[in-house]
């Protein structure tokens, strides 16, 4: 019987380790960058009150002045790297309807809407400091890191359009993306 109790406990202290390798992420040999649109209904998943969520565009009795149209982007560094960032939303014909926010400037965006003290605001900057890319020129570290950026027009942005946004990581062509504006949701 011990013997029988032994094995079971060696059997079970290598299975929880074999699950433990798999979960083990693969380290990075070479950088990568990705990035997504983020629909406003996915924006509520990460348990931010609607009031006080950075990335959405602000709610008014009116009709919102200003449409959001947020992204996230993922760094996979294996080496320290300079990381630039550019971005915008041009119409059919090209000409720019939005452009990407430096994080000062959504921070200052959000402050010329609301009192620096309200427990909202305090909230939202506060989220938008941890979340939101650094700069659109910053030092990126080793490792995976994922950052929301924002781009912001005049609501409703004219569709169709293209939300473009490239990202440098110092060395080679910037990666490029190109995604289609989702239709307008009033």
């Amino acid at each position: 019987m011990k013997h029988f109790a032994r094995a079971a406990c060696i059997l079970g202290l290598l299975l929880v380790f074999a699950e433990g390798c798999a979960t083990i992420a693969a380290p990075i040999t070479t950088p990568d960058v990705t990035a997504k649109l983020v629909p406003d209904r996915d924006l509520a998943q990460h348990g931010v009150s609607f009031t006080a969520d950075p990335f959405l565009a602000p709610a008014t009795l009116l009709m919102p002045q200003d449409e959001f149209v947020t992204m996230t982007i993922t760094l996979a560094l294996p080496l320290a790297a300079h990381v630039t960032i550019s971005g915008g939303v041009e119409d059919g014909t090209g000409k720019s309807i939005a452009r990407l926010y430096s994080k000062q400037e959504l921070h200052d965006y959000w402050l010329a809407r609301g009192r620096a003290q309200d427990p909202d605001m305090v909230k939202r900057l506060s989220y938008l400091d941890t979340f939101y890319v650094p700069s659109l020129a910053f030092a990126g570290f080793r490792g995976r890191h994922e950052y929301y950026v924002v781009m912001v027009g005049k609501r409703p942005l004219p569709r169709p359009a293209t939300v473009i946004l490239a990202v440098s990581l110092g060395v080679g062509d910037p990666k490029q993306f190109a995604f289609e504006l989702p239709p307008f949701k009033p």
